[in-house]
């Protein structure tokens, strides 16, 4: 007969709870990475010529939960150095902007589109052409980080 003491039971109810709790990585067909907090749609990065070493990521982020979830930084192992801006017009100049984070509220998406909120993908450390994949991670205030492929392409 086997025997179960408090603390061997409190130490087995422990882990089931992480192992109940912790977030869960998924990759969707349709080639969209999700964890269980945000979903990432449309990543894709604009194609610059091959002497420039600056280029922007461009997507929508979906917030599936009931609270205020923030991306706090990105990287990637193709550039030096990713940060999250966000591009204004002001007095007739265009002004861009580094955010320290980017909230995304209660079951909504947030959209980083051309002549907006970015990333701006700095130090590239090859020249990428149309149909080249990006590796990028994203770091959110809550749950694991996001893995994506970005596809880069053409301007539209």
């Amino acid at each position: 007969m086997f025997l179960i003491t408090k603390t061997h039971f409190m130490l087995l109810a422990g882990v089931l709870l992480s192992l109940l709790t912790a977030p869960v990585f998924a990759r969707d067909k349709d080639n969209m990475d999700t964890f269980t907090d945000v979903i990432a749609h449309d990543a894709w990065i604009r194609e610059a010529p091959p002497s420039i070493r600056v280029l922007a990521g461009y997507l929508k982020l979906e917030n599936k939960t009931g609270y205020d979830i923030r991306l706090l930084r990105a990287n990637s192992p193709d550039f030096m150095h990713v940060e999250i801006h966000q591009m204004a017009i002001e007095g007739g100049v265009a002004r861009m902007t580094e955010l320290r984070e980017l909230m995304i509220p209660p079951y909504q998406t947030i959209s980083l589109l051309p002549g907006g909120l970015h990333l701006m993908m700095m130090g590239s450390k090859k020249a990428l052409k149309q149909g080249d994949k990006v590796k990028v991670t994203l770091y959110f205030s809550h749950g694991a980080p996001l893995f994506l492929d970005m596809e880069v392409k053409k301007s539209f």
